[in-house]
Formats: structure tokens, C-alpha cells, sequence
């Protein structure tokens, strides 16, 4: 999880932050490679960008890798951690349904925002350039001629 927080804060930019960006991570909570869970979790506290945690999963749930079968209990205990130490949220879901209402109570808090840029410049310039190639041309073809 740590490595996916940091990665996800790299995606953002270290000095996004403040209310304009947050980084939701869907585990069972259990870190086994990568950079410590604490380590992106004080990051994402330092760069001001909230991490809300899903613990998805149930006690008893089971993965098959490689053939062997491995126990993955959710770690809501780390999930909840990461989100107190990062001002986020923490969500737990034992179902697909269960699931589909966290999305949706995330979806409630995710604003848009409308920013409107003028493009006129690029389209004269594109213009500009047309005109002078064409010109160009013209001089060059006409410039043959007896």
C-alpha cells in the first residue's frame, strides 16, 4: 500500500494538495513489498492530499497464486491508520454491493470543477503559419516560372 500512496502522490505532483486532490487505495490492507505504509501515509500528510482507505474483503477470504492458496484477511487496523494519519476516510467492504455503496458515497464528495481557456491564440498562430507556408510556396512555384 505504501508504494501505491506514493506512486499516486507522484501521479499528482508533490505540490498539489490543499483541498485539490486525493488519493482513494482499495486493499486488504496487507503490505508485503515495497515502502512502508507509515512512510507514504506521513507524505501524503506533509503534501496535504487525504488518503481514503477500503478495506475490500472478508476474514476468511482466499486468493490463488501460483497454485497455492494464501489467506487475505482484510487489515482494517492499517487501512484506518493511513486514513486518520492523512485527514481521509476509512471504508470497509465485504461485498461487491458493499463495494458499489462505498463508490458511491465517494462519488457524493467529488466536485468538479469548469475552467474555461481561450484557445484564439493557437488557432491564429496555426493561421499565421498556414499563411506563411503557403506564401512560400507560392513565391517558390511562381518564382520557376519565365
Amino acid at each position: 500500500m505504501g508504494e501505491a500512496i506514493h506512486a499516486s502522490l507522484d501521479a499528482l505532483g508533490a505540490e498539489r494538495g490543499g483541498g485539490e486532490s486525493a488519493v482513494v487505495v482499495l486493499s486488504d490492507g496487507a503490505t508485503t513489498t515495497g515502502r512502508p505504509d507509515d512512510a507514504a501515509a506521513e507524505q501524503a500528510r506533509i503534501s496535504g492530499v487525504p488518503v481514503s482507505t477500503i478495506a475490500f474483503g472478508t476474514p476468511g477470504g482466499t486468493v490463488v497464486l501460483g497454485g497455492e492458496t494464501l489467506s487475505v484477511p482484510p487489515d482494517g487496523s492499517a487501512l484506518r491508520a493511513i486514513a486518520e494519519a492523512t485527514g481521509g476516510r476509512f471504508f470497509e467492504a465485504a461485498s461487491g454491493a458493499e463495494l458499489a455503496d462505498v463508490y458511491r458515497t465517494i462519488g457524493r464528495s467529488v466536485t468538479t470543477t469548469e475552467e474555461l481557456q481561450d484557445l484564439t491564440a493557437w488557432f491564429v498562430g496555426a493561421a499565421l503559419a498556414a499563411l506563411l507556408l503557403a506564401s512560400a510556396l507560392a513565391l517558390a512555384w511562381f518564382a520557376r516560372l519565365p
